[in-house]
Order: C-alpha cells, then structure tokens, then sequence
C-alpha cells in the first residue's frame, strides 16, 4: 500500500487530474476499463476534466464502484452526474445501473456487463475510490454485507443513508490493477490511519485483503 499526502484538496485535484487526463486521453487504442466513484473531490476533478477538451481513446470503458438506485435524472445519480464529463470525452462504453427493474436485478445486470468485460478479457488499469469516515467503500459498509458479496461481481446493498445501493464486490474491485483512495478531510483521519496500520478494522480493509496494488492519497483539508 502506497500513502501520499498533500498540503491541500486543490493540490490532490491537480494530481487527480493529471492522472485521470493520463487513464483517458493516452493515445492508446487498447480496450481498457476504468472505474471510477462519487464523492466531493472525484466530482470536482471531474468538471475540470470536462472542460480539458480532449477526447477519450476509441478503447476506454467506464464504470462505476457503486451507485445509489436512483433514475439517472436525479441528482443523486453518480452515474447521472458524471455523464457531462463523459459526453464532453466522447466515452462510448459505459456502464450504468438500470434503476427500472429491482434492485436484485439490477445488481445481476450490472454484473453481467462486468462480466462480460472481464470474458473479453479487457484491461482494468485504473480504479479511482473513496473512503468513508467509518472506513466503507464502494457501498460495503459492514463486514456481513462482503461477506454476502462473495461470489458475485456486483450486489444490492441497504445503505446506512436509507437508500438502496449497487455495489461492486471485493472479487471485482480486487481485480483492478491499480486502486487509487482519493481521500480529504480531517473527519477521515482515522478512517486513513486504521487502512493504513490496522486494516481489518474497516470495511475497505477486509474488503481489498486481495487488492494488487493500493494507493491513499490524503489531504486533510476539507
């Protein structure tokens, strides 16, 4: 596990920047997926990569960690609000939830489209993620839902909020190659500090114990 810090939530946008222009725009015809989160931070390096003007390579799938069950139009679509980005790239290969059918069955859909990136053996490069203050990702908030998740790519999860979420299971968040935390605040300092020291203690960390490679970036400015 890799830990960076920076001085403030404006320099890790930067450096999200950098690395998203770089995951979407690399002059690399190769089909690869990237998987990307909600949040405060991804949301405004996001808009700043919307309005980079460039365009994704013909190869670029995205994804998403989690999403909230919603109808793309609200706003509480991560999906919905990061479709500004993707038009303003030109990504022709996204992935959402379909919040029109059950939640079961949307989270069996979403794992088919999943699976069939992983049969037609496209490259998972890149994951960008979040880390809640009680140490969740994705939308795994406790031990007993990745423990139900296993066998699966992607499950219906009750989310603390009252909401129901999608959310992507250890077996398919772990077969990225490359995980990268964008993490800010001092609200989740201890979250930070028990991943990096005492990683079964949270959500993210029994649930990434396969991971092949993570990296925690953190700003402790909000």
């Amino acid at each position: 596990m890799e830990y960076r810090e920076f001085e403030s939530k404006v320099a890790l946008e930067s450096a999200g920047l950098d690395l998203l222009e770089g995951a979407f725009h690399a002059g690399d015809p190769s089909a690869r997926a990237i998987m990307l989160t909600g949040g405060s931070t991804p949301f405004g390096v996001y808009k700043a990569l919307s309005k980079k003007g460039i365009k994704a390579d013909p190869g670029v799938h995205v994804y998403l960690s989690d999403e909230r069950y919603v109808p793309l139009e609200t706003g509480d679509s991560n999906f919905g609000r990061m479709s500004e980005m993707l038009d303003a790239l030109d990504v022709k290969h996204r992935y959402a939830v379909d919040s029109a059918v059950p939640p079961a069955i949307a989270a069996s859909r979403y794992a088919n489209d999943l699976q069939h990136l992983l049969d037609r053996k496209i490259k998972l490069p890149l994951g960008i993620l979040g880390l809640g203050a009680d140490g969740h990702v994705a939308a795994l908030f406790h031990a007993e839902q990745i423990d139900r998740a296993q066998g699966h790519l992607a499950v219906a999860v009750n989310r603390p909020d009252g909401m129901v979420g999608i959310s992507l299971t250890p077996e398919m968040l772990c077969r990225v190659e490359r995980l990268v935390f964008w993490v800010c605040g001092p609200s989740k300092a201890d979250a930070v500090d028990a991943f990096l020291h005492r990683p079964t203690e949270i959500p993210a960390g029994l649930a990434l114990a396969d991971a092949r490679h993570i990296e925690i970036w953190y700003s402790p400015q909000e």
